[in-house]
């Protein structure tokens, strides 16, 4: 099932993803954020960054995504911080920028330089890689030629022969659990089959 969010490509879903932190720390911290961020975060990240025109290819781009990974270590490293407010650092926006710093941004050997760099990419799935920080469930999956960001609905069903198949079980979970994964954590039983993906106009219909 489709999530309801704009695709963004890894650019996008970083920049986007920090200002979503920011957005939500403002609300909680503002007295401590307006002290704390540079007067340029303003102008990077005030606007939706679909909104921005981002450098497409070259030096401008990989120069914005250094920039873009220095600030999020740059808000993480003050939030980790004892004088930190402790509802900032806890915010479910914050971890989703922990998170998503983690599997894209390397730093310096030191730590302390403020350069990230951009590791190589690992894929869209079956990783763990969020497709946005406004559904931290969503995911992205290929099967059967279909390829989606959202969720996976899995049916069980009776497979008897010479009787009705019965639904007897459904669950939805993020689109890049698997159907066999599913299957042994559930403990479903031999003679039950596993079938997927279906679309919510079907499930409506049913």
């Amino acid at each position: 099932m489709l999530a309801a969010i704009r695709t963004l490509n890894r650019l996008e879903l970083l920049a986007e993803t920090l200002r979503a932190a920011l957005n939500d720390v403002a609300v909680v911290a503002p007295n401590w954020l307006r002290a704390f961020a540079p007067p340029e975060w303003h102008e990077r990240y005030d606007r939706r960054i679909e909104d921005v025109r981002l450098p497409e290819v070259g030096p401008k781009r990989d120069a914005f995504v250094g920039q873009v990974g220095a600030d999020g270590f740059c808000l993480l490293d003050a939030l980790a911080g004892t004088d930190a407010p402790p509802a900032a650092a806890a915010l479910p926006a914050v971890e989703t920028l922990r998170r998503v710093w983690a599997r894209h941004f390397d730093r310096g050997e030191d730590g302390q330089d403020g350069g990230a760099r951009l590791r190589p990419v690992q894929g869209r799935g079956p990783g763990d890689r969020l497709g946005s920080p406004y559904d931290t469930e969503a995911r992205f999956r290929t099967k059967a030629n279909t390829t989606w960001t959202g969720t996976m609905a899995h049916f069980t069903e009776t497979c008897d022969a010479g009787a009705p198949r019965l639904v007897v079980h459904a669950d939805t979970t993020p689109a890049n659990v698997h159907d066999a994964t599913l299957t042994r954590s559930r403990g479903v039983m031999a003679g039950l089959g596993d079938h997927g993906p279906v679309v919510a106009t079907s499930v409506a219909a049913s």
